[in-house]
C-alpha cells in the first residue's frame, strides 16, 4: 500500500510538471540572452565549416571566451537540420535531454551517498520542479549539459577512489578523466573538478592514477588552450 501511494504521488507530481516544461520548450524566442545568441551563432559557424567564430560580427572574430564543446554539439544537430529558425525545437532537445540525463545521474549519486531511494527520488523531483531548472532545460544555454557531465564525472571519480591501491584505475580513470575534461570544455567553471579529482587521488596515495588523470586532462584540454 505504501509503495502504491508513493508511486501515485510521484506520478501526480510529474504530471503537474509536464505542462510547465511543455510551455517553456515551445516558447518561440531564441537568442534573447547574450550567451544563447553566441552559442547559436558559433554553432552555425561550426556547422558550416567556418571555424569557431562569431559570424554575426564584422570581421567574424574567433570566439575565445566560451569553451567549444556545447556549440560543437549544437553544430552537429544544426548540420542534421540546418534550416533556422525551423530547427529551433530540434536544437532545444539537447539541453532538455541533458537535463533528463543529469537528473537521472543525480538520483544515482544521491542514492549511493544516502542509501535511500525515496530521499534521492524526491530531491531529484523537487529539483526538476525548480523554475531555474525548467528555464535552463529549455533554452540554448550550457548549464544542463555541463551539470550532466559534471555529475557523471563525480560518480566516476568516486568509483576511482574506491579502486585498490595497486590498481591503475581502468575504466573509472578513463571515464572520469574524459568527463572532467568535457565539463571544463563546456564551462570553465569545471576547473575545480580537476583540482578536486587530483587532490582526492593524491590524498588516498593513488599517485600513479593521479598523474595519469592530470596528464589525460591536459591532453584533452590542450587544443582549447591552443
Amino acid at each position: 500500500m505504501k509503495s502504491f501511494v508513493s508511486k501515485a504521488l510521484v506520478a501526480i507530481f510529474v504530471a503537474c510538471m509536464l505542462p510547465a516544461y511543455w510551455i517553456a520548450f515551445h516558447a518561440p524566442p531564441v537568442g534573447i540572452y547574450h550567451d544563447d545568441g553566441i552559442y547559436l551563432v558559433t554553432a552555425k559557424a561550426l556547422a558550416e565549416g567556418r571555424g569557431y567564430r562569431i559570424i554575426s560580427l564584422p570581421g567574424e572574430p574567433p570566439q575565445t571566451k566560451y569553451p567549444i564543446l556545447f556549440p560543437a554539439v549544437l553544430s552537429v544537430a544544426w548540420k542534421i537540420f540546418p534550416s533556422f529558425p525551423d530547427n529551433a525545437l530540434f536544437l532545444k532537445t539537447i539541453p532538455l535531454l541533458s537535463a533528463i540525463l543529469w537528473l537521472w545521474l543525480s538520483y544515482r549519486l544521491i542514492r549511493e551517498e544516502t542509501g535511500s531511494h525515496d530521499v534521492a527520488l524526491w530531491i531529484v523531483l523537487l529539483t526538476a520542479a525548480s523554475s531555474e531548472v525548467v528555464f535552463f532545460s529549455t533554452t540554448f544555454m550550457s548549464e544542463t549539459f555541463f551539470t550532466c557531465l559534471a555529475t557523471g564525472a563525480l560518480i566516476w571519480l568516486k568509483r576511482l577512489e574506491g579502486t585498490g591501491s595497486g590498481e591503475r584505475g581502468g575504466w573509472p580513470l578513463l571515464l572520469s578523466t574524459m568527463l572532467v575534461a568535457a565539463s571544463f570544455l563546456t564551462r570553465s567553471v569545471g576547473a575545480p573538478l580537476v583540482a578536486a579529482g587530483a587532490v582526492s587521488l593524491f590524498h588516498k596515495r593513488k599517485y600513479v592514477p593521479c598523474l595519469m588523470f592530470l596528464f589525460g586532462f591536459a591532453i584533452l584540454a590542450a587544443p582549447w588552450f591552443w
